[in-house]
């Protein structure tokens, strides 16, 4: 499968999956470094060493609030990054305030790294996602609104990733329709994209 082999190995004393080095492009690697993350917990390798998940397959994991879980996401999304340079990446989280958060994240994470991180919410971002932006963080509804657009265009195949943050709002009774709605498109209309779910 593509993009099955570990980033970072250059010498035989790489070769330990705890370390997060294993796992992240190089050019990734000090920014996480810098903000006190080295390794991964047993249960976060388990989920990036599924079968085939490096190469595409989806993956949904859950794990107690603050346990880690947006990290395994963020490794899985700038190695898709890496493997699809063009294509766009969707991070999908319920509300505004979360989103704005984690685009001032990401921003500072990935800005060196050369990933460029744009907020989809309410009046922002638009439907549009322009191409020098490699990762929309939005709302669900901002998300529906994008893979709406992408498929009247045609252009559902520009997204290589979707990530789903507090997927157990699925069950929710008044937003749940719509992300069932907005994966349901994604498994029929773009079998190659990518979905994680967290």
């Amino acid at each position: 499968a593509v993009g099955v082999s570990p980033f970072y190995l250059q010498n035989a004393e790489v070769f330990d999956k705890q370390l997060l080095r294993y796992w992240l492009p190089q050019r990734f690697h000090a920014a996480y470094v810098n903000k006190g993350v080295s390794k991964l917990y047993d249960w976060q390798r388990e989920c990036l060493d599924q079968s085939d998940v490096l190469g595409g397959r989806n993956l949904i994991y859950c794990a107690p609030t603050s346990g880690g879980k947006t990290l395994v996401s963020e490794v899985l999304l700038v190695r898709r990054l890496d493997l699809f340079p063009r294509k766009k990446i969707l991070f999908i989280l319920p509300f505004i305030s979360v989103v704005t958060e984690k685009v001032a994240t990401f921003t500072s994470l990935w800005e060196s790294g050369g990933v460029r991180v744009k907020g989809f919410y309410g009046s922002q971002g638009g439907s549009i996602i322009e191409d020098e932006i490699d990762v929309a963080v939005c709302t669900i509804e901002k998300a529906n609104s994008i893979v709406n657009r992408l498929l009247e265009e045609k252009k559902i195949d520009e997204l290589s990733m979707v990530i789903v943050d507090e997927l157990h709002l699925l069950g929710d009774a008044s937003r749940g329709y719509l992300l069932e709605l907005l994966l349901s498109k994604l498994l029929f209309s773009s079998p190659g994209t990518q979905i994680i779910g967290l």
